[in-house]
């Protein structure tokens, strides 16, 4: 970090393009327990959950509550729109805190399993959710936090999937992952890194994960998938609610998430893997992953 400073900025952010990873050191702390688990609602109480999202997302930028953190995921099936997953985080072993009590107290409940346990017991129910055996497909988006855009990309997704819902074994989650200024500021205090996010005003990060059976169905699912993100970013675009940034892990194939750090964390990336990899190894000969140059 001291004596390749800028080596180190680009590593976090810059995945495979500047060599190969042997060791992490990392900074640790003692979790302990924590409270957490999933609240499934009908769907029909989506309008009421994007509201509660933004004024959750706006709570945590504020400093209210660092403890608090939601993903909130819209399921689609074969019948469309089918129910609303929310899965909490409270990395204190307390019960119901006050930040989350709008969409605790959410009436009617189809399944509760929050309790009091830890971070692996939480990590298996999540990943409970994409079974094994299936073809998966994710794309993304990161926009501003504001409930009406919320409702409206929620619209388009209902008419991009509505095509897809014969397909065999379909399901499609529409997931809302609030991204605040609580987040983002501590990058800065831990050095910077190369991801160009605005710590100015909290985002939330649009996750699209589709599922479904059949190598044949890949072209209509991709499709749709583009068809979604291309629209939901012009429209947040025009609304002055878009956001450059794509989240890498969870981007298409076809999407740039190098290009969302910025001018200037691109141009750095491109001036470290310059100085430290003149032969171009790791953009010419390792495959896979979003390179430097495209």
């Amino acid at each position: 970090m001291n004596e390749h400073a800028g080596l180190f900025r680009a590593l976090k952010g810059g995945t495979n393009n500047f060599g190969i990873v042997t060791r992490f050191d990392l900074k640790t702390f003692a979790q302990g327990k924590l409270w957490g688990g999933f609240i499934i609602n009908p769907i029909t109480s989506a309008a009421e959950q994007f509201q509660l999202l933004e004024q959750f997302t706006t709570a945590s930028g504020n400093g209210v509550d660092p403890y608090a953190a939601i993903i909130n995921a819209y399921i689609f099936s074969a019948a469309g729109p089918s129910a609303i997953a929310n899965q909490f985080t409270y990395t204190k072993p307390e019960a119901y805190p006050a930040i989350l009590k709008n969409f605790t107290d959410i009436q009617p409940q189809i399944r509760n399993t929050l309790r009091t346990t830890n971070l692996t017991d939480l990590t298996i129910e999540l990943g409970a959710g994409t079974p094994n055996g299936f073809r998966q497909l994710f794309g993304t988006a990161t926009f501003a936090n504001n409930a009406t855009l919320f409702a409206h990309l929620y619209t388009l997704a209902q008419r991009a999937f509505a095509p897809l819902q014969n397909i065999s074994a379909f399901q499609a989650s529409f997931v809302l992952q609030p991204i605040s200024r609580a987040i983002t500021a501590h990058s800065r205090l831990s050095g910077g890194n190369s991801l160009g996010l605005d710590a100015s005003r909290d985002l939330v990060w649009l996750d699209l994960t589709l599922q479904y059976a059949h190598a044949a169905d890949d072209a209509a699912v991709l499709r749709a998938t583009r068809t979604l993100l291309e629209q939901g970013v012009a429209y947040a675009q025009s609304q002055g609610l878009g956001s450059r940034f794509v989240y890498l892990n969870y981007a298409l194939q076809s999407q740039d998430p190098i290009a969302g750090y910025g001018a200037e964390s691109v141009r750095h990336l491109r001036e470290m893997s310059r100085r430290y990899d003149p032969e171009g190894v790791f953009q010419r000969l390792v495959p896979g992953g979003f390179k430097l140059w495209r």
